[in-house]
């Protein structure tokens, strides 16, 4: 491959990377009261959470010797807690006396709630691994 296609791979592929590594700041939570904003702040969060998640569940994952029930046992936790996302629909639809709440092209205030939902659910679940896993170590 010529040294001008490699430069140009590499200047294609370098935003998905740093956008790829990108988190997205906490400091959002402080700011909350905007629709979209908090529905992107609370996404992004989830995002990042879910990402942290995975790596921990993956660290758990490997410490368990192939077969044990406990590496079965965490698969079904993780499955739940990617379950227990679609009860927040509930959070979403109480205030719209329980119709549907689309949001075609914009956001409404429901779905900020229904992003905090999910974000909290992400939360305790990322939470409870770390937990997890500082026990795992034995570390204090």
């Amino acid at each position: 491959m010529p040294l001008t296609e490699r430069l140009g791979l590499v200047f294609l592929l370098l935003p998905l990377s740093v956008s790829a590594s990108a988190g997205t700041n906490p400091e959002c939570l402080k700011h909350l009261g905007g629709t979209g904003f908090d529905v992107n702040c609370y996404g992004g969060l989830t995002t990042d959470i879910k990402a942290d998640s995975e790596r921990i569940y993956r660290k758990l994952a490997d410490s368990m010797p192939q077969g044990n029930a406990n590496r079965k046992l965490l698969d079904e936790y993780m499955s739940a807690q990617a379950a227990a996302e679609k009860f927040c629909v509930l959070e979403k639809e109480a205030g719209t006396n329980w119709m549907p709440s689309p949001s075609p092209n914009t956001y409404n205030m429901w779905d900020g709630i229904y992003a905090e939902c999910v974000y909290e659910t992400r939360k305790q679940q990322n939470a409870r691994l770390r937990s997890l896993l500082k026990s795992y170590k034995n570390e204090d």
